[in-house]
């Protein structure tokens, strides 16, 4: 069957974000004081004077509970408050004991709408003494339980002391929330007015790009002058944005990606029109205005050019579709229009190519020198101040390009300049002779006249997704024109005014709406938290296990594809650009330890570790094939990089055991790239020798397994891995693969538009059985028999990703979600 894979996004990232910390929300059902912090408080104690609140023994914060037993008649013990559960649903009570003598009983006590009792269960345990350990008590709630308490309990028969602290009460399954949520980020903003012709930044604000309809994006109105958040308008249906406009008649367009709608707003409005689908594409990459009110624009996945006409009201296709003729390009990632001489540029990728377009005689020329042909992406184009400024990616050059049209025909063109390093998306629109740009996060300005660049000092500390020029109403502090740029800095939307007559700057934090963040990946930390990490706009969220009153955002990180522990510090495999970071949860430090991009890879899917090492498979970049494993060797801080080592493959996912390295591999590249084999690889790398040995997939045909996922070891040293639905495994010993069945009915084909780049996890669990998830699956690996079963999952559930807490209970990610089951 075909199912929902985690796909690799057709959006390139731009970080926009510093390092911080920002609050989250999740949703355990907290015992009030479970930690004793506050005493007795919400407690109430069985038996006179048995319970008291301690501070010479703690499992965390400075309090604990004390349970002192003297009497082998009299029962002692401290109740909880109750707290409200579902009927007919499996729920813990787990808590921390510090047993000095006798035994300690911890037990969940239901009761019913009227708090009236129903029943008990109960755990009971003596060892080991004067240390901490944790007990768990688990039942079926009663059909008609209301609520639940937890007691810690010396039964009448018992004597002894026991300490306790960390009372926590959990169902079966939890939606433990967002994990990575705060102040939305941007990536597509448009200069305008408002319905008092004041000047006002149009950004679109990132919404859910699983949850549109919940948490759409929202098109966030900037009073430039007061340098404050006026409006926010929801682009409902959508989540994120790569391109807004403004028309010549004073209306704004943005164009989704995801969904591939464009939306129009009027100034003054409190709701935005859906236009609808472009062309039936699922992605609108660029827009442009045009005369009379008309705007121009790009899509993914086919590459189309479209007009939308404010007074038809239509998609009028531009020429033949896709634009890029004669030669594979998947989208119109940038576009500009000469509204005076009626031409149109367009940028494509994947490969970069500008095609200069003739509205008026559909004739059309492919005008990027050949020189740079080879970069990935013609990624911005502007015209302004009589020349064309055209940014490629990854190469961060902009090429500034003089066009002089010869009518019908091809026109004639030459590079003014190039100029490295640009990050800004694009340029201002020129005034006196010049533009303004960012380079590295500092503000620069180009002469048109002497063809240079000046860096003007200005640290900006994004790269911006639209510059402006504005006049602001106060003429006498800020004469003349001012550069306005915003983009996020320390964690917090920041709007930057620099004025081009005096040098004069100054910043305005703006109050941008907040919105969660779809996860990327899940790792349990060496620190026992469970992280996760987020899509696209990156961030890291930090959840206590049980806790979720500590749950945090850790802003400043990028979209990890892989995280892994190794040691005391966790590894996150980081996209673009195939990164390597490291955290340190007891320093807060985070350092990249190298980056893939001269080795033209994009996405780190498989990470490993052992020996000192940590071990990275990745996809190459867009329209790329060959991915690679990257040894990092932790001592020397140094790695080595092993290309093609399946040749025209990419590399997705590892596992280590006793010098060697074994991994799955995906037929596809990077996105815009076209596969050359038919059948995914099974290898093994020796680290000694550097030798690959690779295996045929028994019991399938040769074309049949495009993706091969989840690869791990078992207790017997074994290993397990997804063959897409086969569960396959190897033995070190005999040096062959055994196919144990098509477990799950899950296949790919060559066609599809994205490849699968991780569809399977697995981990060694409670009882050493082997846990994961493939597809919409939950699943245990009998560790003896290798019989697969089913964990069944609430309706609409879709487990992805996976990592276990200190207890065994199971998280995974469904949507922008992170999701615990407790057994």
């Amino acid at each position: 069957m075909k199912r929902k894979a985690c796909l690799v996004s057709t959006v390139l990232l731009i970080l926009l974000s510093l390092f911080g910390i920002h609050s989250a929300s999740a949703a355990d059902e907290l015992i009030p004081n479970y930690s004793f912090e506050s005493g007795l408080t919400s407690w109430t104690p069985w038996g006179v004077g048995g319970a008291s609140a301690s501070t010479t023994q703690k499992y965390t914060g400075t309090s604990s509970v004390k349970i002192v037993d003297t009497s082998t008649t009299v029962q002692y013990g401290a109740e909880s408050a109750m707290v409200g559960i579902s009927a007919n649903k499996y729920y813990m009570i787990y808590a921390r004991a510090y047993i000095e003598s006798g035994a300690a009983d911890l037990y969940i006590r239901f009761f019913d709408s009227s708090q009236n009792y129903i029943s008990t269960a109960f755990v009971s345990k003596s060892t080991p003494v004067n240390e901490w350990t944790y007990l768990k008590v688990k039942a079926l709630s009663p059909a008609n339980a209301a609520y639940a308490t937890a007691l810690v309990y010396s039964n009448k028969l018992n004597t002894g002391t026991v300490y306790w602290d960390d009372i926590f009460l959990t169902a079966d399954f939890s939606n433990l929330g967002s994990q990575v949520y705060g102040e939305a980020g941007i990536h597509s903003a448009t200069f305008g007015k408002n319905a008092s012709n004041q000047d006002v930044i149009y950004a679109v604000a990132d919404g859910s790009t699983s949850d549109p309809v919940t948490w759409p994006a929202k098109l966030v109105v900037v009073d430039i002058n007061g340098g404050s958040v006026t409006g926010s308008i929801p682009l409902n249906g959508s989540g994120v944005s790569w391109a807004a406009t403004t028309a010549t008649d004073g209306k704004i367009y943005v164009g989704a990606v995801n969904t591939g709608k464009l939306y129009q707003y009027t100034p003054g409005n409190t709701s935005a029109v859906d236009l609808g689908v472009a062309l039936g594409e699922s992605h609108i990459f660029s827009l442009t205005p045009g005369a009379g009110g008309k705007v121009y624009g790009g899509t993914a996945n086919h590459a189309k050019f479209f007009k939308w006409d404010s007074v038809g009201g239509f998609f009028e296709i531009q020429a033949s579709n896709p634009i890029f003729d004669g030669i594979t390009r998947t989208y119109v990632r940038s576009i500009a229009h000469d509204i005076a001489n009626n031409k149109t540029y367009l940028g494509a990728g994947v490969g970069a190519r500008l095609v200069y377009f003739d509205n008026n005689s559909g004739n059309r020329y492919d005008i990027l020198p050949a020189s740079y042909a080879s970069d990935e992406f013609l990624y911005t184009l502007d015209v302004t101040g009589g020349k064309v400024f055209a940014g490629l990616a990854r190469s961060s050059k902009m090429l500034v390009l003089n066009v002089v049209h010869n009518g019908s025909a091809a026109p004639t063109v030459t590079v003014d300049a190039e100029i490295p390093a640009v990050h800004s998306l694009g340029v201002s629109p020129a005034v006196n002779g010049k533009v303004y740009y960012t380079a590295n996060a500092v503000l620069y300005e180009y002469n048109l006249a002497t063809k240079t660049s000046t860096s003007l000092g200005v640290s900006v500390g994004y790269n911006p997704p639209e510059i402006g020029i504005v006049q602001l109403t106060d003429q006498t502090n800020w004469p003349g024109s001012t550069v306005v740029t915003l983009g996020k800095k320390g964690g917090s939307m920041t709007m930057l005014k620099y004025n081009i007559q005096t040098g004069a700057t100054s910043e305005s934090v703006l109050n941008f709406p907040d919105t969660p963040t779809s996860i990327r990946s899940v790792a349990a930390g060496p620190d026992g938290k469970i992280y996760s990490s987020g899509y696209l706009t990156g961030g890291l969220g930090r959840y206590s296990p049980l806790r979720s009153d500590l749950t945090q955002t850790l802003t400043g990180f990028g979209q990890a594809e892989n995280m892994i522990t190794y040691g005391d510090k966790l590894y996150q495999g980081i996209y673009p650009g195939g990164k390597l970071v490291q955290y340190d949860p007891v320093t807060g430090v985070k350092t990249q330890l190298f980056d893939l991009a001269a080795d033209q890879q994009d996405r780190p899917f498989g990470l490993a570790a052992g020996d000192g090492n940590v071990y990275m498979g990745t996809v190459p970049d867009y329209g790329q094939l060959g991915g690679a494993l990257t040894i990092y060797n932790v001592a020397a801080n140094t790695h080595s990089t092993h290309r093609n080592i399946v040749p025209n493959q990419s590399i997705i996912s590892l596992a280590y055991q006793n010098g060697y390295v074994y991994g799955g591999t995906s037929v596809w590249g990077g996105a815009g790239s076209t596969p050359t084999t038919q059948q995914a690889t099974f290898f093994r790398y020796n680290v000694a020798t550097g030798v690959t040995n690779t295996y045929t997939l028994p019991g399938v045909g040769a074309s049949d397994i495009q993706a091969i996922t989840g690869v791990t070891v078992d207790t017997k040293g074994k290993v397990l891995f997804w063959a897409e639905g086969y569960l396959m495994r190897y033995d070190p010993v005999t040096n062959a693969i055994t196919n144990l069945g098509q477990k799950y009915p899950i296949n790919y084909t060559i066609t599809q538009a994205s490849f699968v780049s991780a569809d399977a996890f697995m981990e060694i669990g409670k009882g050493d059985h082997v846990y994961g998830n493939i597809g919409s699956n939950l699943f245990v690996i009998d560790k003896d028999t290798y019989a697969v079963t089913t964990i069944p999952t609430p309706a609409g559930i879709d487990p992805t990703h996976f990592a276990q807490d200190e207890f065994g209970n199971i998280y995974f990610s469904n949507d922008n979600d992170l999701w615990r089951y407790a057994f």
